[in-house]
């Protein structure tokens, strides 16, 4: 949090209690696998 600017760290800090409830809910909606995938092809296009 200190790399970024002072709106976006606010922000963040005000998320940070609902973290887990977030992530279960792009998990359960699939929205996640909308960041997950291409982060994971990326890692194994290095890999292979």
């Amino acid at each position: 949090m200190g790399i970024l600017p002072p709106s976006a760290a606010d922000i963040i800090e005000r998320l940070r209690p609902y973290g887990f409830i977030l992530l279960y809910v792009l998990m359960l909606s699939g929205a996640l696998s909308i960041f997950v995938w291409p982060l994971g092809n990326l890692v194994l296009s290095w890999l292979l």
